[in-house]
């Protein structure tokens, strides 16, 4: 690509615009919200620092600042949740309102899961968004700094670590080859053999155009996911080898940045993989496409 990168930054300032979208209009599904937002909000970004903060249960907490093309235009500044782990949660949805009554006719459950749409955290998540925009902080930061943000569900302790270390992580100027991508999503495959009745999950996110993290998940048909039971004192031997060789994978995907080299690697340390895996995997890398 010739001259300036274009990087559209999908990210969950458009998630909280979904909720806004959802509200006011009743007769939008689910399927239109991603194409709706990208028609709505592309805009151009050369440069990014961001900081991912792993959590447990498949959340990773991401505090991102995007430079604009334009240097006369804002920076944007993101701060959210992501859930790389479960299909559902409670309290987690979109909710779907009839615009002339004001009644919740619907919830819709997203393809993932993010602060933004909790019932709990989404307030919070809008309230420091629009600070922070607002702000437009350029230097290092201290709590006294977020002394006018009221917000109830995080610490200005750890908002003021998470955008320092965000301000003073490496300026990316190149993105990844995965920056068409969407920077969230998630597939699946049901598994073929009769003794794992379920499915198999790979959930990622990206980190301007990056993979920056993986979880692959086998959920059975009573809902049990495979990362839960392994870790069980009682869980058997064949449980956590499956479970090791499953990080492994992760840890492959994003030190490789491709599904095949991971695949690839895998094989030369004989880490046997399960073919539903297997077609996960490739499932996944035919979903994932480079930008060409």
């Amino acid at each position: 690509m010739k001259g300036k990168i274009k990087y559209f930054a999908i990210t969950s300032l458009f998630v909280i615009t979904i909720i806004v979208f959802a509200i006011t209009n009743n007769h939008v599904n689910a399927n239109t919200f991603d194409n709706k937002l990208i028609a709505e909000n592309n805009g151009s970004y050369t440069s990014q620092r961001s900081i991912h903060d792993i959590k447990s249960d498949g959340w990773v907490y991401v505090f991102e600042i995007d430079y604009p093309d334009n240097k006369k235009d804002k920076n944007m500044y993101i701060f959210d949740g992501y859930n790389l782990k479960y299909k559902e949660l409670d309290g987690f949805y979109v909710p779907y309102i009839n615009s002339k009554t004001g009644e919740e006719i619907d919830r819709i459950i997203p393809n993932y899961i993010t602060l933004s749409i909790s019932e709990t955290y989404k307030k919070d998540i809008r309230k420091i968004g629009d600070f922070f925009n607002k702000q437009q902080f350029n230097d290092k930061i201290t709590i006294d700094n977020l002394k006018d943000l009221e917000i109830k569900n995080f610490s200005k302790e750890y908002l003021v670590d998470m955008f320092n270390k965000a301000l003073a992580s490496e300026l990316k100027t190149t993105p990844g080859e995965y920056y068409d991508s969407s920077f969230i999503d998630k597939t699946s495959v049901t598994s073929t053999d009769e003794n794992m009745i379920g499915e198999w999950q790979i959930s990622y996110l990206l980190d301007f155009g990056y993979i920056s993290d993986v979880n692959i998940e086998f959920i059975d048909s009573e809902g049990n996911y495979l990362s839960d039971v392994a870790q069980n004192k009682n869980a058997s031997a064949t449980g956590k080898t499956m479970f090791s060789n499953i990080q492994e994978m992760e840890n492959n995907i994003v030190k490789t940045q491709k599904i095949e080299s991971s695949l690839e690697n895998l094989a030369k340390e004989k880490i046997a993989i399960n073919s539903d895996l297997d077609k996960l995997l490739n499932k996944f890398s035919k979903k994932l496409k480079p930008t060409e």
